[in-house]
C-alpha cells in the first residue's frame, strides 16, 4: 500500500526528502511505501523523540526513521517542540525536530510552535519553517520566503546540493500562483499586496 501524505505540503515534502536525500521515488505522488517494515516499531512519542534526537545525516537512509513517525501522524509536536525551541540542541536533531514539525504541523496550537521558527538567526530554519506554513495560511511566511531569494544558503545535507532559494521560490509559486525571475519583483509584489493577500484555503489571493 502507498501512503500518499496531504497535497498541501506535497511540495514542501519533496523539496525537504530530496535536500535530505530521502524518497528516490520516480512518481511525486507516491513519496513513502508503507508496506515495507517500519525501523521504530509501533511509533510513540517515544520513539519519535529518539528518532530526532539520534538523527544522523551519515547514516544509512537517516531520514527513513523521521518520515515513519511523520506517516504514523500522532500528536507528536508537543513532545518534539522542546527540541526545536532550545538553540542549545545539537543542530542535526534541531533540523529533525523542524523537518518532523512542519509536516506533522496541522492545528492552531502546532502552527505556534512552528511560527516562532519565522525569526530564528538562522536562515534555513527561518524559510523551511515559512515553507511549512505558508500551506497553513500564515501570511506572514511569505515575506520570509521572498527574503529566502536571495540566500546563497544550501539546504542541509543535500546531494547533490539545492540551493535554498530555489526551495523557497517553488514554495512562493506553488501558493501564490505567481512567477517572477527577479528577488526584487517579488519584493514588490509583496509590498503591493501585502496589506490586501488573504488565504483561501489554497493559496494566497490579493483583494
Amino acid at each position: 500500500m502507498i501512503v500518499i501524505l496531504r497535497a498541501t505540503f506535497l511540495l514542501i515534502v519533496l523539496a525537504v526528502l530530496a535536500a535530505c536525500g530521502g524518497s528516490d521515488s520516480g512518481d511525486d505522488d507516491q513519496l513513502v511505501d508503507a508496506g515495507e517494515p517500519s525501523p521504530l516499531g509501533t511509533v510513540t512519542a517515544e520513539t519519535a523523540v529518539d528518532a530526532v534526537e539520534s538523527f544522523d545525516p551519515a547514516g544509512e537512509d537517516p531520514v527513513a526513521r523521521l518520515d515513519q513517525v511523520i506517516l504514523a501522524g500522532g500528536d507528536f509536536v508537543p513532545d518534539l517542540a522542546p527540541i526545536l525551541e532550545d538553540e542549545g540542541t545539537e543542530p542535526n536533531s534541531r533540523w529533525a525536530a523542524l523537518y518532523v514539525i512542519a509536516l506533522l504541523t496541522d492545528t492552531d496550537e502546532e502552527i505556534a510552535v512552528l511560527e516562532p521558527m519565522l525569526e530564528d538567526d538562522d536562515e534555513i530554519f527561518r524559510v523551511m519553517a515559512a515553507g511549512s506554513l505558508a500551506g497553513l495560511g500564515v501570511t506572514e511566511s511569505l515575506p520570509v520566503l521572498i527574503e529566502g531569494l536571495s540566500s546563497e544558503s544550501e539546504l542541509p545535507f543535500s546531494h547533490p546540493p539545492r540551493p535554498l532559494s530555489a526551495y523557497a521560490r517553488a514554495t512562493l509559486e506553488h501558493y501564490t500562483g505567481e512567477s517572477f525571475e527577479e528577488a526584487a519583483d517579488w519584493e514588490d509584489w509583496w509590498d503591493e499586496v501585502s496589506s490586501d493577500v488573504s488565504w483561501d484555503g489554497e493559496g494566497y489571493v490579493a483583494s
